[in-house]
């Protein structure tokens, strides 16, 4: 019989219990041979045994309670290895990227997506090869008012020869119910997660019981409009250093949207999301009155090649954003481009639509964790305000 103690340091909250137990797993399947037993030396409550028990099954450990805490290894050659990448991992990874979506990812920028993770995501070995991924990134939410940690699903990835989607045992569900156990269960470090699946991959993470719709995204765009600028009005670019106004903005907009689900927007985010991507550029603007210097609100845009205006972010109070979309179309037409447009979730359209909006229901749905038992009682339908800057790949 072969025992594994835990590893030692760490001590974060994400490190603990379940993604400890997948790292003893895929130590345990490159050191012991069929028919061994391995033994997991750490207390398991009642409420993570269930999850422990099946990650073992999806990797052909078989469990007996017999045998308590113990493993013996039913695994063949195809058997999988399911576990949380490292930073090291970053070739393998970046070699399943280009393979699924054609094109490559800078080390650089890999690196800042996933900065507050201590580990990237889920991934599936088979024979060595990694064949799926399912990512995480941290991300601080504020859920009807109160402070929690949310995290944000990204590049999840099948090899397009591995591809059996639909199948329960296939890799997409084997990483994907993996991750949610490991981070989205009663007690586990995250309180929600969400992402911005197409419908094809909803309707495929409907069937495996994993997800379920909560809302649906929008695009709401404004022709390019310099005519009519108000004079009270001042729009300026700012500098990395000059974000502080954000907070009390951030704060206004905090207390406004007190029922609903969003990320967090202050300075410190701004810097993090925007000013620090290794690849893309994004302009910061602070709109105020002329005469009294109060700040009206900030928008986060950036300028696209086909001469439109993304909107990925709007940071003030509600009742200002009328303003801001007046200083989006009068931008836009300052840069000349044809229209200024954004990214919104369905349940809050509302705040930005006017007599001048033209609006498109997206093929992107906003999921809820619906594999587990989470920290939340239950998924808030229509609650969600979520923007472009939202996303990871915008």
């Amino acid at each position: 019989m072969t025992r594994f103690a835990p590893n030692q340091g760490g001590g974060s909250a994400e490190m603990e219990g379940l993604p400890l137990f997948a790292d003893f797993l895929r130590r345990a399947s490159l050191t012991t041979q069929p028919g061994d037993t391995v033994t997991w030396e750490v207390n398991v409550s009642e409420q993570m045994r269930p999850h422990v028990l099946a990650l073992a099954r999806r990797m052909d450990f078989l469990t007996d309670d017999a045998l308590g805490q113990s493993f013996v290894n039913a695994r063949s050659p195809k058997s999988p290895v399911i576990a949380w990448l490292s930073k090291a991992d970053f070739s393998a990874w970046l070699t399943l990227f280009e393979r699924c979506f054609g094109h490559s990812m800078p080390r650089s920028q890999w690196e800042w997506k996933y900065r507050d993770a201590l580990h990237p995501g889920i991934g599936v070995w088979v024979q060595g090869q990694l064949i799926a991924f399912y990512g995480g990134m941290p991300r601080d939410i504020l859920w009807m008012g109160a402070p929690q940690l949310g995290i944000q699903i990204g590049d999840v990835m099948v090899h397009p020869e591995h591809k059996s989607s639909l199948s329960r045992k296939g890799p997409f569900q084997m990483a994907a119910s993996t991750f949610l156990e490991q981070t989205l269960s009663k007690g586990a470090p995250f309180w929600a997660g969400f992402g911005f699946p197409n419908q094809r991959a909803m309707l495929v993470a409907r069937k495996l019981h994993l997800y379920e719709p909560v809302d649906q995204i929008s695009l709401l765009s404004w022709q390019a409009k310099a005519k009519d600028w108000p004079w009270r009005w001042v729009l300026s670019e700012v500098k990395p250093d000059e974000l502080g106004f954000i907070d009390k903005l951030w704060a206004q907009m905090a207390q406004a949207f007190v029922g609903s689900v969003l990320g967090r927007r202050d300075q410190a985010y701004v810097q993090e999301r925007y000013m620090s991507h290794p690849t893309l550029h994004y302009k910061i603007l602070r709109l105020q009155h002329k005469v009294w210097r109060h700040d009206l609100g900030c928008l986060v845009v950036r300028h696209h090649t086909d001469q439109r205006l993304e909107v990925m972010d709007w940071i003030a109070p509600p009742k200002n954003f009328s303003h801001l979309i007046g200083a989006a179309r009068y931008l836009a037409a300052q840069m000349a481009c044809t229209e200024a447009y954004t990214w919104v979730t369905q349940s809050h359209e509302h705040w930005l639509m006017g007599p001048d909006t033209q609006r498109e229901l997206l093929d992107v749905a906003i999921p809820s964790n619906s594999w587990v038992e989470g920290n939340a009682t239950g998924a808030p339908q229509n609650k969600w305000w979520l923007t472009s800057g939202d996303t990871d790949f915008k």
